[in-house]
């Protein structure tokens, strides 16, 4: 949810959503990657935003700042993930010019995969880099990992949930 928003409201596979818009009338609590959307007014939420990390190489303990990369800008970047279009903005924001490789969700990738007439480098996600390091092409192959910047009240509410749980299910002395 995020960007995309509710967009179909369909789940997984005909859409992007993984429960029913039903399940917003069992939560307190949303949070909303990239920027929010129209919540009931019961549900409170915070906006999470993937940050870029520095690029690691797939086959090496090698570590570099997206800024100081010394390469060529051109790479092939590989994305099987829910949403791709947002690792491949990513990547433009961080002035690289990708050419853009798509694979469903989960895709289980072969070496083909990975199999290009040039020489440019590869950029993958974290999450493909698990299941791409095992394959024979992972020279000049790099993974950039995120992490999760969350604004708003979600520690609030989680820890006001928490406190009203435990009060419910203090044992009588």
């Amino acid at each position: 949810m995020g960007v995309r928003g509710f967009a179909n409201q369909l789940l997984l596979p005909a859409g992007p959503l993984r429960e029913s818009l039903a399940r917003l009338t069992t939560v307190n609590h949303v949070v909303c990657n990239g920027r929010p959307v129209p919540l009931p007014a019961a549900v409170s939420s915070s906006v999470m935003r993937l940050i870029p990390a520095s690029l690691h190489a797939l086959n090496g303990d090698t570590t570099i700042a997206a800024n100081e990369w010394s390469g060529n800008k051109q790479v092939h970047a590989i994305a099987g993930i829910g949403n791709p279009q947002r690792f491949f903005t990513s990547l433009k924001q961080l002035d690289f010019d990708p050419t853009e490789h798509c694979f469903a969700d989960h895709h289980p990738f072969v070496e083909t995969d990975l199999q290009f007439d040039d020489d440019l480098a590869i950029i993958m996600t974290e999450k493909d880099a698990v299941k791409i390091r095992c394959l024979p092409r992972t020279s000049n192959s790099w993974y950039l990992p995120v992490s999760a910047n969350i604004e708003g009240e979600l520690l609030t509410d989680v820890v006001a949930t928490l406190k009203r749980l435990a009060a419910v299910n203090k044992e009588p002395e």
